[in-house]
């Protein structure tokens, strides 16, 4: 189940991250402005919005298992889908996109608040994070064919091959089943049954017929949310720092290494392999990491090591060490964090809420991560000017402020973390974050007026 999970995300961020090294192909083709490329790259987070909202409360309603495949089903046609652009058909590009983007906030917000349910508490710190683990395997990909088939196939017929995904949907309705914690918050305990016998490959009848006490079945809403105000807010400036952060590197990385270095598209998605397995072993690290030093140190140490070399990567742009670039080096560097990291936020945020609620908070999280995958792509656009066309002067001009800002996304994530005093580690998911979340809604629901006893103590 958790491979089958894996390999969608894994197609899901290679559908995603084409569009990086196709704008580096039809961007000077086409004479496209910065302005027109970064509503391209923009478009998909509007969806993953849009997505992710309506996938959150769908997801807490009829169940993770069916957005996973509707999303794989999406982002497979929307990206298979690019290879029928007009020429110069950038708004044909960016509606096609912002399908894409949409898709991939409903992968999430099924795939992870399942697997974070399946998992049990001595490994769920582990494995939580564990179908992001190879998630750069996408980009990877989507670097390798780019620079391999493009030159062959054209742009066009690279696109086509993002519609291969639509295999994995089968293979997901096949072997994950429905989670039984979210059947039985729902009062469907003899699906959840059944759910178990599927899961340990045992006869139903074998089973027990008693069930776990039901969280609730009640109709909830975004609203209910704000009950977790520290949760909350968390969950928005966290996603927020480190989203526009990864994006702006992710989907202009490409661009500006082939203009700042003066190498072909081709060469520039070579070069980006190196940042793409940085992110792979970043993502090892802060799977494993999170295990001995918890979630929030690890949080911390992704925000702060992100800011740290982006800031390097800003001043230093223009150097070399040894015939490589310094920037390339230090780009490289800040991926082990910046993108490493996700894989123990991604599971994290899910942690802090219950059952019925935990669809709605990957929504959240997805939502803001939308925002950022806005934000990050329209930062270099902004500086540089929407209106000047993409030319190594302008993109040079823009990369010390640009990369600064993204220095300054990645140091809220690490300064969050430090003022939130929430650790997940070790705590069943019925505990949610223990007595910080419980004495916080305590509070909210304690009257105005307080008695003398109560304020004595």
């Amino acid at each position: 189940m958790l491979a089958a999970i894996m390999i969608a995300v894994v197609v899901e961020f290679f559908d995603f991250f084409l569009i990086s090294f196709v704008v580096g192909i039809v961007g000077p083709e086409w004479s496209l402005t910065f302005g027109q490329v970064s509503v391209v790259l923009l478009s998909a987070g509007v969806g993953a919005i849009l997505g992710s909202l309506v996938a959150g409360a769908l997801g807490d309603r009829i169940g993770r298992r069916p957005l996973l495949i509707i999303g794989i089903l999406t982002f497979s046609i929307g990206t298979g889908a690019l290879a029928l652009a007009p020429e110069g058909g950038w708004w044909f590009l960016s509606v096609m996109r912002f399908f894409v983007g949409a898709a991939v906030g409903g992968l999430f917000t099924g795939a992870i608040p399942l697997v974070i349910e399946l998992t049990p508490t001595r490994l769920r710190t582990l494995l939580g994070g564990s179908i992001l683990l190879l998630l750069p395997l996408g980009s990877l990909t989507a670097a390798s064919l780019s620079a391999a088939l493009a030159p062959v196939i054209g742009w066009r017929g690279v696109c086509l091959i993002g519609l291969s995904p639509i295999l994995i949907a089968l293979w997901v309705w096949i072997v994950v089943p429905e989670s039984p914690r979210w059947l039985i918050s729902q009062g469907r305990a003899a699906e959840a049954r059944r759910s178990v016998a599927f899961i340990l490959k045992r006869p139903e009848p074998e089973l027990p017929d008693d069930v776990p006490p039901v969280e609730g079945t009640r109709p909830s809403s975004y609203r209910e949310l704000y009950r977790y105000r520290r949760a909350f807010w968390a969950t928005v400036f966290i996603w927020f720092g480190a989203t526009t952060a990864y994006y702006g590197i992710a989907l202009w990385g490409p661009t500006v290494l082939q203009l700042l270095l003066d190498v072909p598209p081709e060469r520039a998605a070579t070069l980006f392999i190196a940042v793409i397995i940085a992110g792979v072993f970043g993502r090892a690290f802060f799977m494993a990491g999170p295990q001995w030093i918890g979630r929030r140190k690890s949080g911390m140490l992704m925000g702060f090591g992100g800011a740290i070399l982006l800031v390097a990567a800003a001043l230093m742009k223009s150097e070399f060490l040894g015939g490589v670039s310094l920037f390339l080096i230090l780009l490289v560097a800040a991926a082990f964090f910046t993108d490493g990291g996700f894989v123990n936020i991604a599971a994290y945020f899910p942690e802090l809420y219950p059952t019925q609620l935990r669809s709605r908070s990957t929504g959240l999280a997805q939502a803001v991560n939308g925002a950022g995958k806005i934000a990050g792509p329209l930062v270099l656009g902004l500086i540089a000017g929407t209106s000047n066309l993409i030319t190594p002067e302008a993109t040079q001009s823009a990369i010390t402020p640009a990369f600064l800002f993204l220095a300054a996304c990645s140091l809220l994530v690490g300064i969050t973390f430090v003022l939130t005093p929430m650790e997940t580690h070790g705590k069943q998911l019925d505990e949610r974050v223990g007595a910080a979340i419980d004495d916080e809604v305590r509070e909210a629901s304690r009257p105005a007026t307080a008695s003398s006893a109560d304020a004595d103590r």
